[in-house]
């Protein structure tokens, strides 16, 4: 579905726009329902429904006069997700604005607030919402390690710190079979992390109530029946095809890798998925959707086309040349 124009989503989905707007601090705009609407008290994004006949980038103009009084430039796609709860089934077109004109203001009654990323997430948002809160936090790429025998931080610290330094904020960390999955191995790394600010995954094998995200291989996923970590956890899953990302809406999950999208030294023999069926594919998804494979930060404005939350890879933020 090409951005900015007109919206046809089938399966009965009613199309909605809402915006992230960010300030030069890094703040992020959100909205109190107020106490006439339904889910009274409740946060969201700014943003309503396309009319018909009217582009994405039109109704969300549209509705941000409507609801904020100002005028928004620079417009760019954040991500798409699909929802179907409380009797809705909507297709939800996230944009980011890189500047505005004007002050904005609650004109519809709302409470506005200017919000940090890791602010986000203390507060009740609408359900429909709420994995935008999870995107925003995790940040816009993910690194992730080759299979590591060593867990030292200084270790995995080399490995990024190129990608560090240009300001990455989310890694999965992956070890190989028999390497780094005890409780004690895994320590020093979550508090590495932490001291840095960083968003830590481990691997669902790895995974325990310190870390604040664990992560599913497919076929991790394949054997479990229920989401494996308790709410505060956010969970991840990497998926290839329609089926795993059904499996991974039955699990709960917080975000999805989806790939490859191009041929990877990783998967070597492997059909990529290209654009095209990525496209379709993320669009299935109901929680946020990082592309994998062969894919790097240069590639970011074409995945955000596509209706990814953001880009996920190996090569492109992993720079050790020597694992050894």
């Amino acid at each position: 579905m090409k951005r900015g124009t007109t919206v046809h989503t089938g399966d009965d989905l009613v199309p909605v726009v809402a915006l992230c707007l960010k300030d030069g601090s890094g703040r992020i705009l959100a909205q109190r329902r107020p106490p006439d609407r339904s889910w009274a008290g409740f946060w969201e994004f700014p943003g309503g429904k396309v009319q018909p006949g009217e582009t994405s980038r039109a109704a969300l103009g549209r509705e941000i006069r409507e609801e904020l009084g100002i005028e928004i430039k620079g417009v760019e796609p954040l991500c798409r997700r699909v929802y179907r709860a409380q009797g809705l089934a909507l297709s939800l077109d996230f944009f980011t604005a890189r500047s505005f004109k004007g002050t904005p203001v609650g004109v519809e009654g709302q409470i506005i607030e200017w919000l940090f990323p890791a602010e986000l997430a203390a507060r009740p948002w609408l359900p429909a919402d709420r994995p935008i809160v999870t995107a925003l936090a995790l940040g816009q790429f993910c690194g992730v390690t080759p299979r590591l025998t060593r867990s030292d931080p200084d270790f995995i610290e080399a490995g990024f710190r190129e990608s560090l330094a240009q300001g990455l904020h989310f890694i999965l960390v992956r070890f190989e079979a028999g390497a780094g999955r005890s409780v004690s191995d895994q320590a020093p790394l979550l508090a590495w992390a932490r001291d840095r600010g960083l968003v830590l995954a481990l691997e669902y094998v790895h995974g325990n109530p310190e870390s604040p995200v664990i992560h599913l291989q497919a076929d991790q996923a394949r054997k479990l029946d229920a989401r494996p970590a308790p709410d505060e956890i956010l969970l991840g899953v990497s998926t290839h095809n329609e089926a795993e990302i059904k499996r991974a809406q039955v699990l709960s999950a917080d975000y999805l890798f989806l790939g490859h999208v191009e041929s990877t030294p990783s998967h070597p023999g492997q059909p990529d998925l290209g654009w095209d069926e990525w496209t379709r594919l993320a669009a299935r998804s109901e929680c946020p959707v990082y592309a994998i494979g062969g894919l790097g930060p240069a590639d970011l404005t074409r995945a955000r086309a596509a209706g990814a939350a953001g880009i996920a890879g190996i090569r492109a933020f992993w720079k050790m040349p020597d694992l050894s």
